[in-house]
């Protein structure tokens, strides 16, 4: 959460914006919204009584008690920093709420000089345009910074209205999580072919990022033992082998095109070799149409000299199914002229669903309602 600094003039201006006609280059609905999170910002600097002395100047009525410490604006779900950088970001839920925080900073824009006073203010808007005027007259000399270094450079010095905005770079909820450690955003969804996961997400829920799992990598460790639906994307090598892993000497590869390595199988040989020991999958590289990993092991029996009688173990167990091949069995199966009873049944009630099954090349097609749809069960039988 951002600490909002706040003068009289600029909760004047931030007030009078709230209440601004739509400018007709902007929809009605996201000016709208734009209105409620100034409305919500305003009111959480209203809540908190060190502000109370400058309320009091520009005639806003302080919010009484109890103290309420943060009011969050309708689709604007987090303000941090980064785990990657060390950078400030705000996470939206929508596209109408990122357009709101837009236009908003337009008004700030206004306010340091850097906007169009037409798209804010009518030339007989006198009062709008003097309560522009005082505003920028807390600007350090007059002053005319442009909006990055406005964001970094002057929040400490004399934070004028801006601040009354969330700062930094914008990503979408779906894109980003917030880390249950120490509350920095992490990204979640794969920006790229080689991406992997800089987090792990436990078995109650709680996300945790990679530089808190590498302060104390227990849990995460004991997460992965011996588990073939999950692999290590957070600790170095050096890191395993501080926590007494060594390598099998093994490379497999997943994915589609005839490689078809299988995580169930060599586990379950390797376990077969040594039923007390402990693996563990971890990903050495991560491409367009494969995954990469190797297997690391320690404990009971777990020695040098035994290391290539379990490689010889894993790389003699099964392969998995051939995705490509079974992808393209299962898709020459989907009948698409189904019997119109069905057809009339989907348009009637639902959505017609096509399921392949990627393990033995066969699909199915049914319809469903559209609220089961929506609720996610299209694919439960």
């Amino acid at each position: 959460m951002i600490e909002r600094v706040v003068k009289p003039a600029t909760l004047k201006f931030f007030k009078d914006f709230i209440s601004r006609p739509t400018p007709d280059k902007y929809g009605e609905e996201s000016f709208e919204q734009g209105r409620r999170m100034a409305a919500s910002f305003l009111a959480e600097v209203q809540a908190d009584h060190r502000n109370e002395q400058q309320l009091n100047l520009a005639g806003i009525e302080p919010l009484p008690d109890p103290y309420l410490p943060y009011f969050e604006p309708d689709g604007l779900r987090f303000e941090g920093r980064t785990v990657e950088h060390d950078e400030e970001m705000i996470i939206v839920e929508d596209w109408n709420t990122l357009n709101a925080l837009a236009i908003l900073r337009m008004g700030t824009a206004v306010l340091i000089g850097e906007g169009n006073e037409d798209e804010y203010y009518d030339e007989d808007d006198t009062e709008g345009l003097r309560l522009l005027a005082e505003a920028r007259k807390e600007l350090p000399g007059g002053q005319t910074l442009d909006s990055s270094e406005f964001c970094e450079h002057d929040r400490a010095n004399f934070a004028p209205g801006p601040l009354l905005l969330p700062v930094g770079e914008m990503g979408f909820s779906d894109e980003y999580d917030v880390c249950y450690e120490c509350n920095r955003i992490v990204r979640t969804s794969p920006d790229s072919y080689s991406w992997t996961a800089p987090f792990h997400i436990f078995d109650d829920g709680e996300l945790v990022c990679n530089e808190c799992i590498e302060e104390d990598p227990d849990d995460y460790i004991e997460a992965l033992i011996n588990n073939d639906h999950k692999a290590n994307t957070v600790l170095t090598t050096g890191a395993l082998e501080e926590a007494k892993f060594l390598n099998v000497p093994t490379d497999f590869s997943d994915g589609w095109y005839g490689v078809n390595a299988s995580p169930p199988n060599i586990l379950e040989a390797v376990r077969e070799c040594l039923p007390d020991a402990e693996f563990v999958f971890h990903i050495t590289g991560v491409g367009q149409f494969e995954t990469n990993f190797d297997l690391w092991a320690r404990g009971e029996g777990v020695t040098e000299e035994v290391l290539e009688a379990l490689a010889e173990a894993a790389d003699d167990a099964d392969d998995g199914p051939n995705i490509a091949e079974n992808f393209r069995k299962a898709t020459q199966n989907i009948n698409f002229s189904k019997s119109q009873a069905i057809k009339d049944h989907a348009e009637q009630n639902g959505i017609t669903v096509i399921e392949l099954n990627l393990a033995d090349g066969t699909s199915e097609q049914r319809s469903v309602s559209a609220q089961d749809f929506i609720a996610g069960k299209a694919l439960k039988k």
